[in-house]
């Protein structure tokens, strides 16, 4: 059975004229409990749409399919309805990388960096300039900053560019919080 919320990757699909609830390699989002699949948003953008035929018990016209993966699930989101899984490369953090500086990032990102030696007056030393793992002239990878832009010189190489949301998943290894559960408190106090 398809749980509400569960998303859901069609492998497989029995070729169907008119379908737009499952497509080979696809990822949806399950709009509703049931025995078959009801995506929040089918392929046309439709929000009611469901085929009774495409069933969880891999049968029928729903021939194969699976849980998306944790990574799927944020590339739902991000593009907002379902998409092409074999489309979708996901992020892998590279050896050597690098941050800028925010105003929104800095706490985390200096208090990585510099750890115990953190300081509350490094957020105005260290703002726009670039912190992270550069590989050195001796091959050897290491925490670092630097300006901005100084990214690589003869003796280092601080790598691509990452963005915060991928600074605290994949450095700091922060999920994001799930407040689904608020959405029910909100509501009965007439909060949209």
């Amino acid at each position: 059975m398809f749980k509400e919320g569960n998303y859901i990757v069609t492998l497989k699909v029995r070729d169907w004229y008119d379908d737009n609830c499952a497509k080979d390699n696809y990822c949806f989002k399950q709009r509703i409990d049931s025995y078959y699949i009801n995506p929040e948003i089918d392929l046309k953008g439709a929000k009611d749409n469901g085929h009774q035929v495409m069933t969880s018990d891999k049968s029928k016209r729903l021939l194969d399919w699976r849980y998306a993966t944790e990574e799927e699930i944020e590339e739902y989101e991000r593009f907002g309805g379902p998409f092409d899984v074999t489309d979708y490369n996901p992020f892998i953090l590279p050896k050597n990388w690098h941050i800028i500086v925010t105003e929104e990032n800095a706490e985390d990102v200096l208090k990585w960096r510099f750890e115990k030696n953190y300081l509350d007056k490094d957020k105005v030393i260290y703002l726009d300039n670039l912190v992270g793992i550069c590989v050195t002239s001796y091959d050897s990878y290491e925490k670092g900053h630097n300006l901005k832009y100084d990214i690589k010189g003869d003796s280092y190489d601080f790598g691509i560019e990452i963005t915060y949301p991928q600074f605290k998943k994949y450095v700091l290894n922060k999920k994001k919080e799930n407040m689904k559960y608020l959405i029910p408190i909100l509501k009965e106090h007439g909060i949209q």
